[in-house]
C-alpha cells in the first residue's frame, strides 16, 4: 500500500489515515472503539430526503441534494456535491469541487481529485481513483 500511512496516538484519541484502501482497514479494527459522529460545515446544504451514513465530513460549500446517499466514512472536500439520487459507498473520498450529477453510483474506496464529474447516470466501480479534471 504504497503511500498509505496510519497515525494513532491513544493519548490524544487521534487517528490520520491516508488513502481510501487504508482507511476501510483502520475503521473496520477500530470501529468497536470509538463512536464516530458527522462532521457538517454550517454551510453545506443537506436536502433532508438525503441518507448521510456515520464518519461523514462535509467542508464548506458542499451538497448533498435530495435521495442522495453518502455511505460511512466519506468525506467531501471544499465545494463538492452529489446529485438528486446519487450514491457514494463507503471510504471514499472526493477532493475539491468534485461534482456527482444526478442519478450517479459511485463504488466503495474512491478517490476523486480535484474539478472531476460523472455526468447523469454514471457509474464508477469500487477502488477508483479519478484525476482532477476528469469526467466519466
Amino acid at each position: 500500500m504504497k503511500g498509505d500511512r496510519v497515525l494513532i496516538s491513544r493519548n490524544k484519541a487521534e487517528i490520520v489515515v491516508d488513502g481510501d484502501k487504508l482507511k476501510g482497514i483502520v475503521f473496520f479494527i477500530i470501529i468497536e472503539y470509538f463512536f464516530f459522529i458527522n462532521l457538517i460545515h454550517q454551510t453545506s446544504i443537506v436536502h433532508k430526503s438525503a441518507r448521510l451514513g456515520k464518519g461523514i465530513v462535509l467542508c464548506p460549500f458542499t451538497y448533498v441534494f435530495d435521495n442522495a446517499s453518502i455511505d460511512d466514512y466519506v468525506l467531501f472536500n471544499v465545494g463538492t456535491g452529489a446529485g438528486h439520487d446519487a450514491k457514494v459507498g463507503k471510504y471514499s473520498s472526493l477532493m475539491g469541487h468534485v461534482e456527482l450529477c444526478g442519478h450517479v453510483e459511485v463504488g466503495k474506496e474512491c478517490f476523486f481529485g480535484s474539478g472531476a464529474r460523472v455526468l447523469p447516470s454514471g457509474k464508477v466501480g469500487d477502488n477508483a481513483f479519478e484525476i482532477g479534471r476528469a469526467h466519466v
